[in-house]
């Protein structure tokens, strides 16, 4: 009789969560979108959909203007044989929309030298110091499985105060474009540093040498990443050139841009919309082709050969 009663219960609890999951959807699909229409190339076959989504997401998030509530963004999409069509929610403000128009300008006239949707990356360890690699337990010739999760894609950013002149501080404030990956792998980032000893005493010139090394950005363990195929192993080697990019267990990293607030001390809350700010302003003026065709949009920089936007009212 218990069992019956269970199992009725869980039955019930299971048809009140459909119908909300339901419910939220019809709420959801009633919500003002932005439409994107992108019209594909001849040469583009077998779109990739998922890959697709999660670069509209990424899109939509990384071009929202500063100073409104951040948002994240639904994404759903139409395929047939000569287009693509993405709705996003909530509904782009104008600024938004604006944004998300010069960046589509962008990556439109830039297309994607790359002929598939690359899958296999691997990370290859090549480092020769067996001292490093023990201190990062790595082996050497190791090789991981690299994949970002491209609708993860966000702004971050780090703060230091470095002591200037007159007993004044000077603020340093550098912006990342941060990625999460799928699989962990170990970590790639080392710090100089002494080895501790009780035994040794401190001195005024190791006191001095560790804050030093302390205000180091870390440094990379030597690596390459593979493909397959060599366009895109040719564009990782750019972007590795023309970025600092960082790979730490987790995440991945591009430094972005720094900020410099001269001797006036950087406070989070008022000064974070001017850090993205000038993030976004980067993303839609300076960007470098490898980058859209490596991490922001692979997928669309492959197959658009030309979009239209209407926004439902």
């Amino acid at each position: 009789m218990k069992t019956a009663i269970y199992y009725l219960l869980w039955a019930s609890l299971a048809a009140l969560v459909t119908q909300a999951c339901a419910w939220e959807g019809d709420r959801r699909s009633g919500q003002p979108a932005t439409r994107v229409s992108v019209e594909l190339k001849p040469t583009a076959f077998a779109v990739d959909t998922v890959h697709l989504l999660d670069e509209w997401k990424a899109l939509a998030s990384l071009t929202q203007p500063a100073g409104g509530p951040s948002r994240s963004f639904d994404v759903s999409v139409v395929v047939n044989d000569t287009a693509v069509t993405a709705e996003i929610r909530p509904k782009l403000s104008d600024r938004h929309r604006q944004n998300f128009i010069r960046l589509l300008d962008t990556l439109t006239r830039h297309p994607s030298p790359i002929p598939q949707t690359l899958r296999n990356q691997q990370l290859s360890v090549r480092e020769t110091d067996t001292s490093l690699l023990r201190l990062l337990a790595l082996a050497p010739d190791t090789t991981f499985a690299l994949l970002p999760d491209l609708g993860s894609a966000h702004w971050t950013y780090t703060h230091r105060e470095v002591p200037g002149y007159a007993g004044m501080s000077q603020s340093y404030v550098t912006t990342y474009l941060t990625y999460r990956l799928r699989q962990p792998i170990p970590s790639l980032q080392y710090r100089l540093g002494f080895a501790s000893s009780a035994s040794e005493q401190e001195s005024p010139i190791r006191e001095s040498m560790e804050a030093i090394m302390q205000q180091l950005p870390p440094s990379s363990v030597d690596y390459s990443i593979g493909t397959g195929e060599p366009v895109a192993d040719s564009l990782w080697q750019q972007l590795r050139g023309n970025q600092r990019l960082t790979i730490d267990s987790n995440t991945m990293q591009i430094r972005w841009t720094s900020v410099d607030f001269n001797f006036r001390p950087f406070t989070p809350m008022l000064d974070q919309d001017t850090l993205f700010t000038v993030s976004v302003a980067k993303l839609l003026e300076e960007t470098t082709p490898e980058v859209y065709h490596l991490l922001l949009a692979p997928e669309l920089t492959r197959i658009m050969a030309a979009y239209r936007m209407d926004d439902d009212e």
